[in-house]
């Protein structure tokens, strides 16, 4: 069974939060740097005892993806940041919300943040 689709509405209301078992730090250049534990799925435990997987690496975010994961130390929605990135680096509203819920879906599969959904009643 899929996924039902959330309301572009819905969405622009989300606010992303990120996941306080991930570590993360700034680098030497400014930008971010988080701390990626390895999966413990079935599959990447046997794949470890033949070949040496670390159990963590460090992924540095560009200088966009900085400023949208520092976005997320406050809670704000979706669209609010979308706004700040639009205003910021001169994109068009639709771009900037598209290029946003991309990454963060993104961050989302790879368990680094979550979403907090507003319901309607």
């Amino acid at each position: 069974m899929g996924r039902k689709a959330v309301p572009r509405r819905q969405a622009l209301d989300a606010k992303p939060i990120l996941n306080p078992a991930v570590e993360w730090r700034t680098g030497d250049g400014g930008g971010v740097i988080v701390t990626v534990m390895r999966r413990t799925d079935w599959w990447v435990r046997l794949l470890s005892l033949a070949f040496y997987v670390p159990r963590e690496r460090e992924v540095a975010l560009d200088e966009i993806g900085s400023a949208v994961w520092r976005m997320m130390e406050e809670p704000r929605t979706v669209g609010e940041m979308a706004a700040e990135l639009g205003a910021r680096y001169g994109l068009q509203k639709r771009e900037a919300e598209a290029a946003l819920f991309h990454y963060l879906r993104t961050l989302a599969k790879r368990r680094l943040i979550a979403m907090e959904l507003s319901v309607d009643r």
